[in-house]
């Protein structure tokens, strides 16, 4: 049946014909995947025609010989596995964050006494702002206008004061310098740390990470190097504790 594309699988079994773009592209995804279809729609090929290239394809040695190649550059030696293992847990959050200086407002509860002051205080500076900086009566109306809000706030919390004058209200407290800690996915690159992140995802604030596992890394290594004392069961009882002791005394008529 035509298809429209090229049947690559026709090569000779053992030709040295070198392999196409997407043949060794087929190679290198089945390598990963181990499901012909799939890789081979990876590789280039059409949806309708996928699924019969790669069986003619996985029929052709040069193929078979390619994906074997690029398995083996997969492939994780006992050696590397116990290093990976190592690396995941010697790593700690230090290595992925960056701490940076940046000011913070808190929220806090304040006297309603001392917002009252405040308010005062930024009309009274607004209003001598205006007159030094001789605004026109455009810019006048539009001062007045903006002091419309703080005027009705101070009305606002004179009528609060005079309810109760020890009232409080949560507002912005004092400005303050304090250290943030950022994700820095740049310096972990740079400390060959990337790979102790299992997975991460970006936020409002920034990037959430994962990282590996350390105590299992840990307790994995420990194993793999035979430090932990072997486990005696006691085959007997299955490893359970062993039934009581039932004493009889003969009955010779002592109480």
């Amino acid at each position: 049946m035509a298809t429209g594309q090229p049947d690559e699988s026709t090569t000779a079994a053992h030709s040295d014909k070198p392999l196409s773009h997407n043949q060794r592209r087929f190679a290198q995804f089945y390598a990963l995947l181990w499901k012909g279809a799939p890789a081979a729609r990876m590789a280039g090929y059409s949806e309708a025609t996928a699924k019969q290239q790669a069986t003619n394809m996985l029929a052709d040695e040069r193929i078979k010989a390619a994906v074997l190649e690029e398995a083996a550059k997969l492939h994780m030696s006992p050696e590397e596995a116990a290093a990976r293992m190592a690396g995941w847990a010697r790593v700690s959050m230090s290595d992925l964050l960056r701490f940076e200086e940046e000011p913070h407002t808190p929220r806090i509860m304040r006297p309603i006494s001392e917002l009252y002051e405040e308010v005062e205080q930024e009309i009274e500076f607004e209003d001598e702002y205006a007159r030094r900086a001789g605004y026109s009566k455009k810019e006048m109306k539009m001062h007045r206008s903006k002091l419309v809000g703080l005027r009705r706030r101070l009305l606002r919390y004179e009528i609060i004061m005079q309810k109760d004058p020890d009232a409080k209200e949560l507002s912005h407290g004092k400005t303050v310098m304090r250290k943030v800690a950022h994700v820095d996915l740049q310096k972990a690159k740079e400390l060959h740390q990337l790979g102790a992140i299992k997975s991460y995802k970006p936020t409002r604030s920034g990037w959430a990470v994962e990282l590996h596992d350390a105590k299992d890394a840990t307790d994995k290594i420990l194993k793999l190097l035979g430090a932990y004392a072997p486990v005696k069961v006691d085959h007997t009882t299955n490893g359970n504790d062993m039934p009581g002791s039932n004493i009889m005394m003969p009955d010779n008529g002592r109480d």
